[in-house]
Parts: C-alpha cells; structure tokens; sequence
C-alpha cells in the first residue's frame, strides 16, 4: 500500500519528522503497520498532513487517539502531543517507560515541570473529583460513567476555581451539588451549574431571590448567543482577533461555547443582588464582552490534553477570558472568570 502525505509518497519510516517517529514508538503495533503498508504496493491512502497520518493511525489501530504514559500516569490526545517540541516528547516518552516507582526527587520534578508547561493534568489529579463526590455523599454520580478526557478535565479545573474563590461549608456545597444534578446532563455542565449556584449563594445568601429566578431571565439571553463563526483551528493573535472583528462588524456576537457554559459567564459577571436589573445587565456584560475581545490579543494559546479544543486565553488585569476553537473549527466564549485574592490564574484547561 502506498503511503501519501501531503501528495509526496512516503519511502520509510525516516522520512517522518522526529516528533512523528518518537509517537510511533507510542502507539502499539504502528511502526510495524507502516512498514507492512509499505511493503504492500497495491493499494493507496493519502493525508494532507504527518500529523493527519498519526492521528488516523491511531485511531484505526485502537480505536482512540489518546495515549497512556504509564510511569506518568498521565493520559493525553495526540493532537497535544503534536503540540510539544521533539525534545519534551522524547523526554516524556523516556519518563514514561524508563522512570520506576522509585524515582528520586529531580526526576519527579522534570516531571511535574514538563506536565506544567504544556497545561496537562496527571490522572492522579483527577482524583480530587471523586474525593469531592465522595464527601457530598454522591460517589457513583451516573453521569460520570460516560464523562469524557475532556468533561472530566472542565469538571476538575471548575472545582479548583470553587475550592479556591468561595469559602462556603460542607452542607452549602452538597446542597449546591443537589441542585446542579437536577439540571445537568453531562459532567461538564455539572461543573458549570455547581458553581453558579456557589456564585449565586455567597453574593445573596439565598435568601433574596430564588436561582431559579435569576436564571429563568439569563437563559433567553445565552440562547441568543450561541451562534459562533467557523475558522481554521490554527490562529494566531492577529488573525484571531481578525477573525472576532470580521463577526462583529457583520452584526454578530462570538456565541458561548455552550447553554451551560453561558449561563455561568453571565453569572459570574453581573451583581446578582440586583434581581430587577439582571437582564439588563446581562446585555451590558455581553456587549462589554465583546468589545474587550477586539481590543485586546490573547496572551496565550494551547490545546487542550484531550485534543478536542484549542484554547485562547485573554488575561486581563480583573479576568481570563478563554475562547475555544473545536476540531470542526467553530470559535466560542468557554470562560470568563474574574480573578480574586486566592486565584489569579483561573483558567488552566
């Protein structure tokens, strides 16, 4: 069979980038297939791109295109991976299969240094998701049974955000994790209705309003803001903002990534107390929203471990901002979180 990518044939294994060849080291049985493949000149397949090759390599072969480092224990999509520089990959490739349980100290900070510069949680990490299921008293959540890498990943940098903004007891976050299950199909929108019922209780005390209340007015508001444009899923800070001035100006505002996810943004930025003005200024906050995006370039970009979105932050002297590009290519608002005392750096995933 020949190998086409980017319409040159493919000779060997060698010709691949070292990046490249250092994944196929990764995935079980690939190697062997190329050069099975290779050695096969009926037929033909073609990719536009080495990364393309990769990504479909894997997923034929095991049906996924997320990788296990097993001493690392950490799991990671390939399309992050492609991310790294052929050196951090080789050098979290040796960790993983070389680095034993004993491990000494300056191992395990490369470790921890290398997982931190590319924004990638440890599955131990996630660990601190079923602790907090466990102290609510919700340990088999069903909805965590078909969470995927990237639910799971939204679930647990939101909680870190809760843990670290709102000082509220025991009883206030089991009955805030009560009413997010009543309205969530999904981990991620879990994540995002606990947290707004925590917004909502630590600026009223629950007592003035209802929740129900304040998001009854939001909804019509985030259901008519989830239109989004369609891009390329590599932007860079000019051509973002490009992009994001080219909707506007056609008469559009860049729509949330989700309901959930809108309904969450709103709530964290407007006063909650004001129960006569919500909606109001909710359509201010949209509109300021959307202006800041024009007026400023992301200071970061990243894609995420479960390879599912390309990340823009925005940080601001009194926010994040985090748009998101998603593997079809439509760009979104996911976050926008104001900073506090305790977290200055909100928007990790």
């Amino acid at each position: 069979m020949t190998i086409q990518i980017n319409q040159a044939e493919l000779q060997s294994i060698e010709q691949l980038p070292d990046n490249i060849q250092t994944l196929l080291t990764l995935i079980p049985y690939s190697s062997q297939w190329v050069q099975t493949m290779l050695d096969d000149k009926v037929n033909t397949v073609s990719f536009p791109s080495t990364d393309a090759f990769v990504e479909r390599l894997s997923i034929g072969l095991r049906g996924t295109s997320l990788l296990y480092f097993d001493n690392m224990n950490v799991t990671v999509d390939i399309k992050k991976l492609l991310e790294m520089n052929a050196n951090d990959l080789r050098d979290m490739s040796h960790f993983s299969n070389e680095v034993v349980a004993g491990q000494d100290a300056s191992q395990k900070l490369a470790n921890s240094q290398l997982l931190k510069k590319y924004k990638i949680v440890s599955n131990d990490a996630f660990s601190a998701i079923t602790q907090f299921l466990q102290q609510q008293q919700c340990p088999n959540l069903p909805l965590n049974w078909s969470a995927s890498l990237s639910d799971n990943i939204a679930f647990y940098d939101i909680l870190i955000y809760c843990e670290s903004t709102y000082k509220v007891g025991q009883n206030v976050k089991e009955q805030a994790l009560i009413w997010a299950k009543e309205q969530a199909q999904t981990v991620a929108e879990l994540a995002h209705y606990y947290c707004c019922y925590l917004t909502w209780i630590s600026e009223t005390d629950g007592r003035s309003h209802p929740i129900e209340d304040v998001l009854a007015q939001l909804s019509p508001l985030v259901l008519g803001n989830l239109d989004r444009p369609r891009v390329t899923f590599e932007l860079d800070q000019k051509t973002l903002r490009d992009a994001i001035t080219q909707w506007d100006e056609a008469g559009n505002t860049l729509g949330f990534t989700s309901f959930s996810a809108g309904l969450l943004n709103l709530v964290l930025n407007i006063n909650l107390t004001q129960i006569d003005t919500i909606e109001e200024q909710a359509v201010d906050y949209i509109h300021e929203l959307q202006q800041q995006l024009k007026d400023h370039l992301a200071t970061d970009s990243f894609i995420n471990q479960a390879g599912q979105y390309r990340h823009y932050i925005f940080s601001l002297p009194t926010k994040t901002i985090m748009l998101n590009i998603d593997d079809i290519g439509y760009l979104s608002v996911y976050g926008d979180r104001p900073k506090t005392l305790e977290n200055k750096s909100v928007l990790s995933i």
